[in-house]
């Protein structure tokens, strides 16, 4: 009698052990992905903070560089109209390349998940980088 229940055991601990090595291989290829996601995001965070930088010293201080400066504005006192000017050219940005980047972005992504099967154009990612690096370093 236990010779007959034997392969059936033997059989219920192979297909047990085939399943967890698929599960053990699928937790470390997520894990892969989230570490890949993770450092992605990292230099996208990095590379947003340079871009403001860019654009700080641009329109507040007239440089081209992307490392933070300070230092008096060659503008005087016109540099009270900076931030008019950033949000300006952020909104105009916005309205001729990527009309569906107004706004907070949430209820834009939403939208496209409900309508186009989640499908963003590349474009508007990038122009909302660009139009937010504009409006917070113009001090928006």
């Amino acid at each position: 009698m236990s010779e007959q229940s034997q392969p059936g055991n033997s059989q219920t601990y192979t297909r047990i052990a085939h399943k967890e090595n698929k599960q053990i291989v699928r937790t470390i290829y997520l894990s892969f992905l989230c570490v890949l996601v993770g450092v992605v995001a990292g230099f996208g965070a990095v590379g947003l903070r340079y871009l403001i930088n860019f654009f700080h010293n641009l329109l507040f201080l007239g440089k081209l560089s992307f490392k933070h400066t300070t230092g008096l504005s060659p503008w005087g006192k016109l540099v009270i109209f900076v931030p008019v000017i950033g949000i300006a050219l952020a909104n105009f940005m916005t309205e001729k390349w990527a009309p569906e980047a107004k706004g907070h972005g949430v209820p834009e992504v939403m939208l496209a998940v409900s309508e186009d099967k989640g499908k963003i154009r590349p474009v508007v990612a990038i122009i909302k980088t660009i139009a937010s690096a504009i409006t917070i370093g113009s001090g928006g």
